[in-house]
Parts: C-alpha cells; structure tokens; sequence
C-alpha cells in the first residue's frame, strides 16, 4: 500500500508540472485550447495569458512543495515556499 502511495504521490507532482507547462507556456497550443475549451480569441488577450501564467505557476509551486515533502518529510523548514512565493511575486510585477 505505500508503494502505491508513492506512485499516486508522485504522479499528482508530473500533473502539477504538466499543467504549469500548459498554462506558462503552451496556453496558445491546439492541446491547451482543447483541454481547457477556451477559443483563439479568448487566449489571445494579455490578461488572459497573465492569468493563465500565475495559475501555471501556482501548479508548478504545488508540484515542488510535494517534491519538498518527499525530500525532507520531517523539515520544518518553509524557506523553499517564502522563496516560491516571493519569485510568484516577481513574476507578477515584473512581467
């Protein structure tokens, strides 16, 4: 039962970086459009491509947190999520 804990676990962090890979950078692909069943002109707005960009980083901080967790299981440490959250910030500002 573990080992299909750590499968499970594992395959929840490769569909948290596929959809960053979605959203950050193939959100104009047939594939994106298909799977969110969102329309050309929908995706070709600025802000829409922003929003997809913050939620595709969000998914790619998820993924690394699960990561983090199998890394160091018994950690306390959050340096990894106030570093997660302030590059999130720099990417929202300085884009």
């Amino acid at each position: 039962m573990e080992i299909l804990a750590h499968i499970l676990t594992a395959l929840v962090a490769l569909e948290h970086f596929y959809i960053l890979y979605l959203e950050m950078f193939a959100i104009e692909g047939k594939r994106a459009k298909r799977i969110f069943g969102l329309t050309g002109e929908f995706i070709a707005q600025q802000k829409v491509k922003v929003m997809f960009a913050n939620q595709g980083l969000y998914n790619g901080f998820l993924a690394a947190g699960i990561i983090f967790g199998y890394v160091k299981p018994n950690s306390s440490d959050l340096f990894l999520f106030s570093l997660c959250g302030n590059c999130r910030n720099f990417w929202l500002n300085y884009r």
